[in-house]
């Protein structure tokens, strides 16, 4: 990460992947895109390898079903997120809730989170982005101007 900020701080011109050559303010938008490919798969090898422990420590866990959905899918479910969580917790597993990316798109997303206990709530919330977090509290908000709870 270093050497990308030198790139970008002193405006070096590079070469892209077809052997191109690019300006400085090219050079760093291609920087900037490896970099975020780098750090993405870091976060995926963080999720998987914390799985993968997790599979070492229950007998009943089969981590590979979970990576091979989030493979497929992209994300996990609020309700996958949650159980995950709680076993990795109980397990004594360490994981980064950041680092887990969450469904958010379908209603029954929203309402798995709805619907969750107290402390499966507090646990997915660690994982939502900024984002889903300001809908949640958007959605909350709204429900509260009509005299209604949300949850």
């Amino acid at each position: 990460m270093v050497g990308s900020e030198c790139i970008k701080r002193f405006e070096i011109t590079g070469v892209d992947e077809q052997g191109q050559r690019l300006d400085a303010d090219a050079t760093g938008k291609l920087v900037d895109r490896h970099r975020r490919g780098l750090v993405e798969d870091a976060r995926k090898q963080r999720v998987m390898t914390a799985l993968l422990k997790l599979g070492q420590e229950v007998d009943d866990f089969d981590a590979w079903d979970f990576i091979d959905f989030v493979d497929d899918k992209g994300a996990f479910t609020p309700n996958q997120v949650a159980m995950i969580f709680w076993r990795m917790g109980s397990a004594g597993v360490n994981y980064r809730p950041a680092d887990w990316k969450v469904r958010m798109r379908r209603d029954s997303d929203w309402r798995q989170l709805r619907t969750m206990k107290p402390a499966a709530f507090k646990r997915v919330i660690a994982a939502l982005t900024p984002a889903q977090r300001r809908r949640v509290a958007e959605i909350e908000a709204n429900f509260s101007e009509n005299g209604q709870r949300w949850r």
